[in-house]
């Protein structure tokens, strides 16, 4: 198998941050490592854990508010 991986998220798959953490999961399992930094500009990109620490950036280009939960 090739380390050299693109993992896309399909049509069919549930919302973004649940196929991020999914996927975050998955290369944990995988190749047996911890994944210890994520970092990204909106809150779909960090929410779900599978890493140890999470960072978010500005990005004065855009922003998508979190949609609250019921």
């Amino acid at each position: 198998m090739s380390d050299d991986r693109l993992l896309l998220r399909g049509e069919s798959d549930d919302g973004v941050a649940a196929y991020k953490a999914s996927a975050r999961a998955r290369i944990e399992s995988i190749y047996d490592v911890v994944i210890i930094a994520n970092i990204g500009d909106q809150d779909s990109d960090l929410d779900g854990g599978f890493a140890e620490r999470h960072f978010k950036v500005p990005n004065p280009f855009y922003f998508i508010p979190k949609r609250p939960q019921p």
